[in-house]
């Protein structure tokens, strides 16, 4: 009955979503990422633009530009860094106490679509739509391997231990090329 208290509360857990307000961003975001401490909201939008967002004030600042849409963005597990990657075909490491650009890894020929930390925070997992999975050493400012994965990688994403990278990848855009996803040792 509408007069009940369980009814209300359990209304308030169906419709937590009228109750929570929408940020609004100039550009569609793209990509999304919480910092560990769940403080800092970072978005990666249409424009290009890296956004942070205080998750308790909403107060927004722009971190910095790509030169085209950012699809990705990670933080690393400390929080210490952010990475990003764009259809500018470039992956973007921030350093987060700074506020700056700290590195800009250039080697890709199509959109980076993905990015993600290791659980230790000292490597980062990029796909790109070149058909690229790459390990990136955060420290050693290299790669310590890189991998074709068909076409059109999407997603990246580390197990908990560290140990594996899974891609996904879609094949609709050419005949041929088919969709799945890889498990590989890290």
């Amino acid at each position: 009955r509408p007069g009940d208290f369980e009814w209300y509360y359990l209304w308030r857990l169906c419709k937590r979503s009228l109750l929570t307000p929408t940020i609004q961003t100039d550009s569609p975001a793209l990509g999304v990422a919480l910092s560990p401490d769940g403080k800092t909201l970072a978005c990666g939008g249409m424009d290009g633009e890296v956004l942070l967002i205080n998750t308790s004030t909403r107060q927004m600042r722009k971190l910095g530009n790509h030169a085209s849409q950012v699809f990705s963005v990670a933080f690393s597990p400390d929080g210490t860094l952010l990475a990003s990657g764009s259809g500018d075909r470039t992956v973007r490491l921030w350093d987060m106490r700074t506020a700056r650009q700290i590195q800009q890894i250039t080697n890709y020929t199509d959109w980076v679509r993905s990015v993600d930390f290791s659980p230790d925070g000292k490597l980062l997992a990029v796909g790109s739509f070149d058909g690229q999975v790459g390990l990136w050493n955060v420290a050693r400012r290299e790669f310590e391997w890189r991998s074709e994965d068909s076409r059109y990688v999407v997603a990246v994403a580390f197990s908990p231990d560290g140990r594996i990278i899974a891609s996904a990848n879609h094949g609709f855009q050419e005949p041929g090329i088919p969709a799945g996803i890889k498990l590989r040792d890290a």
